[in-house]
């Protein structure tokens, strides 16, 4: 059986116990939201909301959660996603603060069974706290700044756990095999998530293919090309040493530095350790290659690849090997946007183009 509900969503599955679900909305953002099905917790992990803005006017009462809790999924043997009358508990992580990813967040706190836990970068907690119209982008769309509490501002490389509702004081929290990258450079808030059991990261809005609808990287005023360049770094690292990349293994714990000895055996950690088995024949067994998943476009890739392709491009583009196709003003600044020459364009990029004068500058290039 389809999706035979008519709503503005439609949902896949990429790995056994996530599922992808794309808004047809209004705007035309087409954001990607991610659904975790939490294997051992009764938690329902979702990664932002979606724009809560249909294209046709008429799936305006099918709201996210009711999608989730009601519509019958092909993907799940024709079973809704979060089926009552055990309802799971909402874990939000929100991956920044731009409407067409939190514009479906207040349904999940207003008239709730229990409180939402909602999650955002520590890194850019003012950038959230100061002025969330104008960040969200909300006040240029004159659209109402949705409403909500964050629960947990997660720092770099942290653990995400949970606690059931009305558990006691003394009751332990649980991990949910979730860790939390700050990724600042798309926006200050930018963050990613990875699932350790899936092997899979969830990056936002800082990178992603042009896919079917022909769609750039899109940086807004408050975005910085530098911050985003190391948070290319931090993920390539990360992918890579998740990965069993011996090569990098044996550099970072062999090297003088002990910051990036520290780091390369926390991630060890957090990750499991399992970079390598033998199986009862001798033979080495590796585990699958992370793969990532984006906000837009794309949503499940080699993670290692993808990565270094984003950076090659940018590093081109700041050098100024990359032709500006076209320019215009936003926001009263003006905004170029990068593409590379061919028929087969992986990427392109709309930015202000003060940040890459700075990242040139930065990097003496």
């Amino acid at each position: 059986m389809a999706d035979t509900w008519e709503s503005p969503f439609r949902t896949t599955r990429i790995n056994p116990t996530t599922f992808l679900i794309v808004e047809d909305d209004k705007y035309a953002e087409h954001p990607f939201i991610y659904v975790k099905v939490h294997p051992t917790e009764p938690v329902l992990l979702l990664s932002d909301t979606g724009c809560n803005a249909p294209r046709v006017e008429e799936n305006l009462l099918v709201t996210l959660r009711r999608y989730l809790e009601y519509a019958p999924i092909a993907a799940n043997n024709d079973k809704p996603l979060n089926p009552g009358p055990n309802f799971r508990s909402y874990v939000i992580i929100c991956t920044h603060c731009h409407y067409d990813h939190i514009g479906g967040i207040e349904q999940f706190v207003e008239n709730n069974r229990e409180p939402t836990m909602i999650v955002a970068s520590l890194n850019g907690r003012s950038f959230i706290e100061d002025d969330l119209p104008k960040h969200s982008l909300c006040k240029y769309l004159n659209i109402p700044t949705p409403g909500y509490h964050v629960s947990v501002w997660a720092g770099d490389l942290a653990k995400l756990d949970w606690k059931p509702s009305g558990a006691g004081r003394s009751s332990t929290r649980r991990e949910l095999g979730i860790i939390i990258l700050n990724t600042p450079g798309h926006t200050p808030d930018e963050l990613a998530w990875y699932d350790v059991s899936e092997r899979h990261l969830y990056v936002g809005d800082t990178f992603y293919e042009e896919g079917e609808d022909g769609m750039a990287i899109i940086f807004p005023k408050e975005g910085n090309w530098i911050d985003f360049m190391a948070s290319l770094t931090k993920m390539l690292r990360f992918v890579q040493i998740s990965n069993g990349d011996r090569e990098l293994l044996t550099q970072s714990l062999s090297n003088d530095n002990e910051d990036l000895v520290a780091d390369a055996n926390h991630i060890l950690e957090l990750t499991g350790n399992n970079t390598r088995q033998q199986n009862d024949n001798g033979w080495v067994i590796l585990p699958p290659r992370v793969k990532v998943g984006c906000g837009h476009q794309t949503s499940s890739v080699d993670g290692e690849e993808i990565i270094q392709a984003v950076q090659a491009l940018f590093w081109n583009i700041i050098k100024g090997e990359v032709p500006v196709s076209r320019s215009e003003e936003i926001r009263g600044e003006v905004h170029d946007i990068w593409r590379e020459e061919g028929d087969d364009v992986r990427f392109s990029v709309r930015a202000p183009r003060r940040l890459c004068e700075e990242a040139r500058k930065e990097f003496c290039l």
